[in-house]
């Protein structure tokens, strides 16, 4: 045996980046490099080959060391075991050596695992996708190729395959297009990319792909490493998607396909026939170039709709190129595609059944006349009509209010604050959600607060949150409404009714989007879009001191009046059917009709409470009603009531009176006899308020 000096043992253990070990014939470790240490993760010292490798047993150790005794080399695959327990496949080189005149066994642990595991993925990846690799030498005729080779081709594994084999497999065009491109590629050494026809070795027709790549060496080409792969599925789904083309083509009913902008990405032949264009000149047009009843401004709304209810159907309009239109019947699918969103619309000419339509609708019209005479009442029939801005809860016929819905509809979309105006019961809080609804916030919450329901304190509370002690009872921390809102919308209704103390904490929130919590100095940012509503007269709130004016005109960037109901009174109909068929359904009622003398009196009224008040009447209307017909029998209006425009105010009233209480004393304030003894008044506190009142004699001297 070969003697190795000790100097050459430590430069080994330090420099091969391999594990290496030294061992006594009974498997003792005597040297071990930092490799070792680091592949099993403790200390090797004093310790044995046993416990490094726990698989090996005694007896095979021996029986190795018999073998070494007589090679002088071996090897053998075994594994180390890392002191948290898991395995590392390993390739043992061992060597007999003497080390100071004793016989040492000199180890090197090679890690095999990755190669196993790259294997192992190889194998796995060709079984997915089925391709099989290969590799022919040009000068000897040898094949060598991957387990999947022999699948592809219907053979078994044992069989010995070579470029001949392959080629009897193929049909006759696919065999003599691949020969030519493989003389061409050996000839030039131009890779080439082939789709060919074979029968394999089991009689199953299969479409293949292949790819090969030449190797030159020396200037010429020796090898051909190619790849085969499966295409057939691919070629059968191609095959499916031109039938569907064809079918879809030669259908005479009009085909659209159009996606979330409402462009036609795909039209068939039908389609251009009867908008007498080209499909060229209309894929690219949007659905309202050639449907005049679809308004581009509501696009998005329709297409939530046709989202919302996935398979619809309904009657419209389209125009040929000629500025000519007929009618069309369409049937609309909401269909998701590759992770996008289209609707599939199918389209037929209905001209000629409208004509039908309108002859019998003569005929009916005729019947209809006759059966009026003999009807001693007209009834009406209202159905719900809705407003298409995306105002789902929003119901109007109105022109005027229409306006006003255009209108948040444009400010909707940026974060510029609202202020709502009307009077109690117009619906003050839809319009508020509906500013949301159609904002970049929609996602994100929508939170509400009525700031006339709590008392200053708690208000603060309930606004900017409080934090744990804050005031006696504040056992826990607690988030406030515009921390919940961030990212959102907050809608302050009643905003007039806000306390003094509290609007210049909002004027900071509205400033910079900041604000602390009640017991805290901390400083928290939020981003949040702030719709409020009253209805106060909030310019003159402030001119009398009751609330901020900078404040007022913060809010007051983009104010919306809500109209009242006596100002939309043609939304009277559609409203009250919306209610009745509420109602009816709460409480299992069917009433769906009204009498024309019902819906006079209705219309007539004024409705001082609103469309509050109208559904307060339609519910107990609804209740009392034993048939299908609304009874408004015990319903009495006072046509005559004052409506909130006619009241005066109460500082308008104190004016008056104390004008007239001064007139009546002969202008004198104080003193015997004075204003203010009739008012029972302090004389300066008088005096005060009828400068604040703008109350001055000289205004009332004859001149």
């Amino acid at each position: 045996m070969k003697s190795v000096d000790h100097n050459t043992v430590q430069f080994s253990l330090s420099h091969i980046k391999e594990a290496v070990l030294w061992t006594d014939l009974a498997g003792n470790i005597l040297y071990h490099n930092p490799t070792s240490k680091s592949n099993v993760g403790y200390d090797l010292t004093a310790s044995s080959i046993f416990k490094v490798a726990p698989t090996i047993n005694r007896l095979q150790w021996n029986q190795w060391m018999h073998q070494l005794n007589r090679k002088k080399v071996f090897s053998v695959t075994t594994q180390h075991r890392h002191r948290f327990g898991h395995s590392m496949p390993v390739q043992w080189e061992m060597s007999l050596c003497t080390l100071a005149e004793e016989p040492v066994v000199f180890i090197t642990a090679k890690n095999i695992g990755d190669n196993q595991r790259m294997q192992s993925l190889f194998q796995f990846a060709e079984e997915i996708v089925r391709i099989g690799a290969w590799e022919w030498n040009i000068a000897t005729k040898e094949l060598y190729h991957s387990d999947e080779i022999p699948r592809l081709l219907g053979m078994d594994e044992q069989m010995t395959i070579n470029i001949e084999l392959g080629m009897q497999l193929c049909s006759t065009s696919s065999k003599i297009k691949l020969e030519k491109a493989f003389r061409e590629a050996i000839a030039t050494g131009i890779p080439f990319d082939e789709n060919i026809d074979i029968v394999d070795a089991q009689g199953e027709e299969k479409y293949l792909n292949v790819s090969v790549m030449p190797q030159i060496a020396d200037g010429e080409v020796r090898k051909l490493i190619g790849v085969v792969q499966d295409i057939s599925r691919k070629k059968e789904v191609a095959k499916q998607l031109r039938m569907k083309e064809f079918m879809l083509e030669s259908v005479s009913d009009m085909v659209f396909w159009i996606n979330n902008e409402g462009k036609f990405i795909f039209v068939n032949d039908a389609v251009a026939v009867a908008h007498q264009s080209t499909k060229k000149e209309l894929l690219g047009k949007h659905v309202w170039d050639v449907a005049p009843l679809v308004e581009a401004e509501l696009w998005e709304e329709r297409w939530e709709w046709f989202r919302k209810e996935k398979h619809v159907s309904y009657e419209s309009i389209h125009s040929r190129k000629d500025g000519s239109h007929f009618p069309v019947n369409v049937s609309v699918n909401f269909l998701q595609f590759e992770e996008k969103e289209y609707i599939a619309a199918i389209l037929r000419d209905i001209t000629e059944s409208k004509q039908k339509e309108a002859e019998l609708k003569a005929v009916i019209e005729k019947l209809d006349k006759l059966k009026e005479r003999l009807q001693a009442e007209n009834e009406y029939l209202y159905e719900d009509i809705r407003i298409y801005y995306n105002f789902d809860e929003i119901i109007t016929v109105s022109p005027k209010y229409q306006e006003t819905l255009r209108e948040l509809q444009k400010v909707a979309p940026t974060d510029t604050t609202v202020l709502i105006l009307g009077e109690t019961g117009t619906g003050k809080e839809l319009l508020a959600r509906a500013v949301h609804s159609l904002s970049n916030r929609s996602k994100k919450s929508l939170v509400k607060i009525n700031c006339a329901n709590l008392p200053a304190n708690l208000m603060e509370s309930e606004l900017f949150g409080h934090e744990k002690g804050a005031f006696t009872g504040a056992d826990r921390r607690k988030i406030g409404r515009f921390e919940l809102a961030d990212g959102g919308t907050i809608f302050l209704d009643e905003i007039g009714e806000l306390p003094l103390e509290l609007q210049a904490k909002l004027l900071r929130v509205l400033q910079g989007g900041e604000f602390s919590r009640l017991g805290s100095n901390e400083t928290l940012n939020v981003d949040v879009r702030v719709v409020a509503a009253t209805n106060r007269d909030l310019l003159a709130l402030s001119q009398e001191g009751k609330f901020r004016q900078d404040l007022y005109y913060r809010l007051n960037v983009f104010p919306v009046n809500n109209l009242p109901l006596r100002e939309r009174k043609e939304d009277v109909p559609s409203l009250t059917t919306h209610f009745m068929k509420k109602f009816s359904e709460k409480i299992g009622r069917s009433v769906t009709k009204i009498s024309k003398k019902a819906m006079d009196k209705l219309m007539k009224y004024n409705y001082p409470g609103n469309i509050r008040e109208l559904e307060n009447i339609i519910e107990r209307a609804v209740i009392l009603s034993r048939a299908t017909k609304l009874n408004l029998d015990f319903w009495e209006p006072d046509y005559q009531v004052m409506l909130p425009d006619e009241f005066v105010s109460l500082r308008e009233m104190q004016k008056e009176y104390i004008i007239k209480v001064l007139k009546h004393c002969n202008w004198q304030v104080s003193g015997k006899g004075g204003a203010a003894e009739c008012l029972q008044m302090n004389p300066k506190t008088l005096d005060s308020k009828m400068k604040r009142l703008g109350i001055d004699r000289r205004d009332f001297m004859v001149r």
